[in-house]
């Protein structure tokens, strides 16, 4: 019979996978390259994680799904101003995309808000 923190760990588990099955795909141009660069989608969302190769490029459409930053909000609150700068440098903000049918994770900062429509 399982114990209460496995029926916890369960719980948990299905309410994260039904948030992220809500989860809906804004359209957002790549940025921040240079013109002949591709975007480079990390597996997981580590610099060292493998690398998952795509086509887009500055000015293109992609689908961008959440983004997350390995340290909370909270954590960043409670930090002076210098530390904070070095903790969001050292854990930027990671975002999970669909890149021509790749996906995978890339830093925000390769992404601009700018709306986009892809092409189908």
């Amino acid at each position: 019979m399982p114990n209460l923190k496995q029926i916890i760990w369960i719980l948990v588990s299905l309410n994260l996978s039904l948030i992220a099955s809500d989860i809906k795909p804004v359209n957002v141009t790549v940025a921040l390259m240079k013109n002949c660069e591709v975007l480079m989608l990390n597996e997981k969302r580590d610099k060292e994680s493998k690398l998952i190769f795509s086509f887009a490029g500055k000015g293109d459409c992609i689908q961008k799904f959440e983004c997350l930053r390995n340290i909370s909000q909270k954590d960043l609150d409670a930090m002076d101003a210098n530390k904070q700068a070095y903790a969001k440098w050292k854990n930027p903000v990671w975002c999970r995309v669909n890149a021509d049918g790749k996906k995978g994770w890339v830093e925000e900062q390769f992404l601009s808000d700018e709306p986009c429509e892809l092409e189908e």
